[in-house]
């Protein structure tokens, strides 16, 4: 049969795309730190350069199907982020992920977009 043979493809393209991604933002960016660049700068041409590589080959190929398990911190790690023990990941969509710091045992999910207003409570 033919389809473990494609899903074993499948998990490692997906796999390969995720590495090529990081060594980009590596090599490309090395590591983030805080500071204040002009918007059409080499730096900041670089930096979305790296957000769309991540955004769309490696956080939808890969990652978002990695919510809420220990991969999504493993693969976060990766590229950089500070991931405390029994960290709950239950979203991806972060660009400048070497900024990004989760302490032990938190919960880091999606933020509400205007469609759940609902939820927020009444301002």
């Amino acid at each position: 049969m033919l389809i473990p043979q494609f899903l074993a493809a499948g998990i490692l393209i997906s796999v390969m795309m995720l590495l090529v991604v990081c060594a980009l933002k590596w090599l490309l960016m090395g590591v983030y730190k805080p500071m204040m660049r002009p918007m059409w700068s080499w730096f900041c041409l670089r930096s979305e350069a790296i957000a769309v590589a991540y955004s769309t080959m490696a956080s939808r190929v890969l990652m978002d199907h990695l919510h809420g398990t220990p991969m999504l911190a493993w693969c976060m790690r990766l590229f950089g982020a500070k991931v405390g023990e029994g960290t709950y990941w239950a979203t991806t969509d972060i660009t400048e992920i070497r900024l990004h710091r989760c302490r032990r045992f938190l919960r880091h999910q999606r933020s509400l977009g205007p469609a759940d207003a609902s939820l927020r409570g009444s301002p």
